[in-house]
C-alpha cells in the first residue's frame, strides 16, 4: 500500500492478457464460478476499520486474491455513512478516521499472500468543487492540501515490489518535476503494478 497509489494489473508480466477481477463484496453474493480475485470496496467510521484490522486474517489460502479497490473513512454515524456532512459525513480526514484507517492497513499489510493491493478512495478533490468526501489530497490552482490519511498512507509509499522495472521516460520527468514517486515492477506471481 502507498501514498497515493494506483494499482492495476494488466496481467502477466510481459503479455496482454487482462485479468478479471470480480467487483462485489467477498462471498455476497456467493458467485459461481468463483472469481480468481475481488476488488473489495469498503466505506465505513472509523472504528470500523479499527474493529476489522483482522478482517482478512481467516480468509481460505485456496488461491483466490483480493484488491482492497477503495477504502476510507467518511463518516461518523454507522447510521447514515453516506449522509450529509450534517449527519456525521466527513469533509475532510480526521486524526480519528486516519488512524481507523491505520489499523486497517495492518492487517492489509499482514495478509499480503491475499491481499495484492489497496488503495484509498477517492483520490483528488478541487476545494470548491467537490462530489465525494472525503479525499486523500485537496488542491486549487495554487496550492495542494495533504490530508491526515495521506500522511497515514506515506509511510507504505515504498512497498516492496520483488522485481523493478523502469516507468516510461515522459513520466517519470514530469513526475521528478513534481515530486511524486512512482515504482514500477512485478509481484512474485509475475503481476504488473505501478505505484505513484
Amino acid at each position: 500500500m502507498s501514498v497515493l497509489q494506483i494499482n492495476f494489473v494488466i496481467g502477466e508480466a510481459g503479455t496482454s492478457e487482462p485479468a478479471f477481477i470480480a467487483t462485489s463484496d467477498a462471498f455476497s453474493p456467493i458467485l459461481s464460478p468463483t472469481p480468481q480475485a475481488y476488488d473489495v470496496h469498503v466505506y465505513q467510521i472509523p472504528s470500523w476499520f479499527a474493529e476489522n484490522s483482522f478482517y482478512y486474517d481467516s480468509f481460505e489460502r485456496n488461491g483466490t486474491k483480493y484488491f482492497e479497490g477503495e477504502y476510507a473513512a467518511i463518516s461518523t454515524n454507522a447510521n447514515d455513512i453516506f449522509g450529509t456532512s450534517a449527519d456525521g459525513r466527513l469533509l475532510f480526514p480526521t486524526m480519528q478516521s486516519s488512524s481507523g484507517e491505520a489499523a486497517f492497513m495492518t492487517g492489509l499489510e499482514r495478509n499480503s499472500d491475499i491481499v495484492f493491493a489497496a488503495s484509498y478512495a477517492p483520490l483528488l478533490q478541487h476545494v470548491n468543487s467537490t462530489q465525494w468526501t472525503p479525499d486523500l489530497i485537496s488542491f486549487d490552482a495554487g496550492s495542494v492540501i495533504r490530508s491526515t490519511s495521506f500522511y497515514v498512507q506515506k509511510p507504505e509509499q515504498r512497498r516492496r515490489i520483488p522485481s523493478e522495472h523502469s516507468a516510461v521516460p515522459d513520466w517519470n520527468s514530469l513526475l521528478e518535476r513534481h515530486k511524486i514517486d512512482w515504482l514500477t515492477g512485478s509481484d512474485n506471481q509475475g503481476l504488473f503494478i505501478g505505484s505513484l
